[in-house]
């Protein structure tokens, strides 16, 4: 008997009845195109208003209408080709190093017996409610050339005149990406989508001769292709976007990127929105070829893993058990125990970096940090902003994930894409346009400040991870499993709350963690939109 490939196009078609069906006349439909049109008006609306501010011609020129010349500075910037090349190397090192081992960690950590490896995934959760600008910090007190602890340890041996090593590099720039969020954050979103997959794949292929390593790269990464398309993509995005660590590390030898042209347009005097909107659409029309090939290629493949076959054989790795281990724990453990250690360590000095002193160690920085009235108001409104956002997020951009990957919605496409347009455009630039939103008209202008569109706004900048990686795991769930519900006479919505939700919980488990985590050190999405009242802990800090 001839077997279907379960990853083939016609297994597609035989599947797809299964999914509900939702012709454009339907009442669920009418409502989806309703809650639609309305996530395209938020989301696209402040980025047409950057748009029309950054054409509209300066107040007393005596010209009228539209005009590209602020356009033409911002791509006129002296270094601005340097530093477009400059977040292509950046790009492409921290890219090229970090995905293929994120994707042996999340392997490893799902679908192996390694010691200790809800641990060692405990510890890449923690990374991420590190600030990015908290792990430069600590890696600095380690690697500075002047006072860095480890390059004075080296110095002390006699083998170097010199500091040997220095963060302020391209070298220093690529490990602190590594360190802080590139490698983690993809080994959250891979290891729950590695985690589903079925056993007997595995199994089959490893019958036929195939080890280990084939095995990953040959069934377990193409079984899971939407979430690893959709981690790789994110990264991506989010390293065109980063500014901080180049600006810190980077300023020093001279080194600036893309985004920190950016940054620098908006913060200049006097203020160029037009020229930051102008360099932010180019990252948005670059980007968006991509977010659009994702789309296709999640689309046209079955990637059904997880069925009601489903067998959760993990793989032995015998005498590799342990070398394995201590190798992911020195990766969780440069992510995450060695610069909070750091981190804590300088902030109990005197004078961050300088051992030399007579009183090295002191607690006043925490006192003062305690002691300010502000703190515990900012502390309470960041767990308030992050519960918030967290509980509209899991609920919303779960039904919205089910739409794009179990419905046939025929505008579930735009969907897609709709929920990827607020992660192409930077954080700050993206404020902005949030900003021009709240005071375009009297009935915005009364929430502008408030916590309420606070929860918007972050709601919307965690948009993207949130449906992404749920819509992947949905991808992963057969549909044998909703038709199963259905058949012993399961509405649509007991279906989901009994049979879906449990099946997605780690997934949906890992989307609270990264939106509260992202919420609580959001800096550039909401800064011009805070006030006195309404500021969190990101926002206090500066």
């Amino acid at each position: 008997m001839k077997l279907m490939n379960p990853f083939s196009a016609n297994a597609v078609s035989s599947a797809a009845h299964r999914f509900r069906s939702l012709p454009w006349l339907e009442p669920g439909a009418i409502g989806l195109t309703v809650v639609l049109a309305l996530l395209s008006f938020i989301v696209v609306c402040p980025i047409y208003l950057l748009l029309i501010s950054g054409l509209q011609v300066e107040a007393g020129s005596s010209a009228a209408g539209f005009s590209f010349a602020a356009w033409r500075a911002a791509f006129s910037e002296p270094g601005i080709a340097k530093a477009f090349l400059n977040t292509l190397v950046v790009t492409g090192l921290v890219q090229g190093i970090s995905i293929p081992i994120a994707i042996l960690i999340a392997w490893v950590i799902a679908r192996t017996d390694m010691p200790g490896g809800r641990f060692a995934e405990l510890l890449f959760w923690v990374t991420f409610f590190i600030p990015t600008l908290a792990v430069t910090s600590g890696w600095i007190l380690v690697w500075d050339p002047k006072f860095g602890l480890a390059n004075q340890l080296i110095m002390h041996t006699g083998l170097f005149d010199g500091a040997p090593f220095s963060i302020y590099s391209l070298g220093g720039i690529v490990f602190t990406h590594l360190t802080s969020l590139s490698i983690s954050t993809k080994v959250m979103m891979m290891a729950p989508a590695f985690r589903n997959l079925d056993a007997n794949l595995e199994e089959a292929a490893r019958m036929s001769g195939a080890g280990a390593l084939s095995t990953l790269f040959r069934i377990v990464v193409p079984a899971s292709t939407p979430m690893v398309c959709v981690a790789s993509l994110m990264s991506l995005i989010r390293s065109f976007e980063s500014f901080e660590v180049e600006l810190v590390l980077g300023t020093p030898f001279r080194f600036s990127v893309y985004s920190t042209k950016i940054y620098s347009l908006i913060y200049q005097t006097p203020v160029n929105y037009a020229g930051a909107t102008a360099l932010s659409m180019l990252i948005l029309v670059t980007i968006l070829p991509l977010v659009i090939l994702q789309h296709w290629v999640s689309q046209r493949r079955q990637f059904t893993t997880l069925t009601g076959r489903y067998k959760p054989t993990l793989f032995t790795l015998g005498k590799w058990r342990w070398p394995v281990a201590i190798a992911v724990f020195l990766v969780a453990g440069f992510a995450t125990i060695l610069p909070l250690t750091f981190l804590l360590m300088g902030s109990v000095m005197n004078l961050y970096g300088h051992l030399e002193i007579e009183r090295v160690w002191s607690l006043r920085h925490w006192s003062v940090v305690l002691g300010d009235p502000g703190f515990l108001k900012a502390l309470k409104n960041t767990l308030m902003l992050g519960f918030a956002t967290m509980a509209v997020s899991v609920v919303a951009y779960s039904l919205i994930a089910y739409v794009i990957a179990r419905t046939n919605y025929f505008l579930r496409w735009a969907f897609d894409l709709v929920t990827w347009l607020p992660f192409m455009i930077p954080g700050i630039v993206l404020s902005l346009g949030y900003m021009f939103f709240s005071l375009h008209s009297s009935l915005t202008q009364y929430f502008y400040g408030t916590k309420f569109l606070l929860v918007v706004i972050l709601a919307l900048t965690v948009m993207t991870f949130s449906v992404q990686m749920l819509k992947s795991t949905f991808l992963q769930l057969g549909a044998d499993l909703e038709e199963a519900g259905r058949v012993n006479g399961g509405s649509f919505w007991f279906t989901l709350r009994h049979i879906l939700l449990p099946l997605m919980l780690p997934a949906t488990a890992v989307v609270a963690v990264m939106v509260f985590g992202s919420v609580s050190r959001q800096v550039g999405s909401i800064v011009l939109l805070t006030t006195g009242e309404s500021e969190p802990l990101s926002i206090r800090q500066l």
